[in-house]
């Protein structure tokens, strides 16, 4: 499927350039959400 131009098939490559390129800052903010996200129920 397509979406917004992108290949929705292709969405594990496009993820992996997105971290491969981000700045460290970026980790840092992902790092500091994950403990919400363990936080919340999952059922």
């Amino acid at each position: 499927m397509i979406l917004n131009n992108f290949d929705t098939k292709k969405m594990f490559e496009y993820e992996n350039a997105y971290y491969a390129t981000a700045t460290e800052a970026r980790f840092g903010k992902f790092l500091t959400h994950e403990p919400l996200a363990n936080s919340i129920p999952t059922k």
